[in-house]
């Protein structure tokens, strides 16, 4: 991955992101590829505009629900395979209930477009089973 593209696809996620929390259903589309193919964290996944749109609409449709924030820690790219792996922290209120998790987007851009994305949770406590005590 080039310089250029990887800019393009830092700041095609952060765009992704910033829609979430904007509940802006118009950028989050001008983001995809028709064939996109999205999937979540819990395995849900989402193939096309279509059914990315239907997806964005029911999550937003609760007003209780809402991105808080979606900050990205580390951005990392693989030039021979042309592909981004962010890691970020988000914040979320789901269904009234605030939550929050860490997680890694496997992330592919073509032409402009993000064609591919695959998130994974991660836990946000962190612990050392083997430090020394002193």
């Amino acid at each position: 991955m080039n310089n250029q593209q990887r800019k393009e696809s830092k700041n095609l996620f952060h765009k992704y992101t910033n829609s979430w929390i904007q509940k802006d259903l118009d950028t989050f589309l001008s983001l995809l590829a028709g064939d996109v193919l999205v999937i979540e964290c819990f395995g849900a996944s989402y193939r096309g505009k279509k059914e990315c749109k239907q997806w964005f609409s029911h999550w937003n449709a609760n007003h209780e629900n809402q991105v808080l924030s979606w900050e990205t820690i580390n951005h990392f790219h693989d030039a021979l395979l042309e592909v981004s792996i962010i890691d970020w922290d988000f914040i979320y209120r789901y269904k009234g209930e605030e939550n929050s998790f860490v997680g890694l987007t496997v992330l592919k851009v073509e032409n402009g477009k993000i064609t591919y994305i695959r998130e994974y949770e991660a836990k946000k406590t962190t612990y050392r089973p083997f430090e020394q005590l002193e």
